[in-house]
C-alpha cells in the first residue's frame, strides 16, 4: 500500500487494522529480508541537544552523528512499541 503525505486517514486506518489483526507491516518477510534498505528522515534537533550530540561522538570516538543517532533512536523505537503492544 502506498502512501502521500495527505493520506494521514489513510495510514491511520491501515495501522488500526494491522493492530486489530497483529500484523505490523515492519514484520513482512519482505521487510525482514531487505534490512539492508535505509530510509532518510531529517531531524530538526535544538542547538543544546545538537551539542550534546557531538559530544558523544567524540566521546565515543564515531566517525558520524548517524552512528550515535541510530544507537539511541532503534532502541526507543523497539521500546516504545512494546509498551504500546502491551
Amino acid at each position: 500500500m502506498k502512501f502521500k503525505r495527505s493520506d494521514d486517514a489513510k495510514v491511520k486506518q491501515f495501522l488500526e487494522e494491522a493492530e486489530e489483526s497483529g500484523n505490523y507491516p515492519w514484520e513482512e518477510p519482505f521487510v525482514q529480508l531487505n534490512a539492508d534498505i535505509k530510509k532518510i528522515f531529517s531531524v530538526n534537533i535544538p542547538l543544546e541537544y545538537f551539542m550534546k550530540l557531538e559530544y558523544i561522538r567524540q566521546y565515543r570516538g564515531e566517525k558520524n552523528r548517524n552512528a550515535v543517532v541510530l544507537s539511541f533512536l532503534l532502541d526507543s523505537i523497539d521500546d516504545e512499541i512494546a509498551r504500546i503492544k502491551k
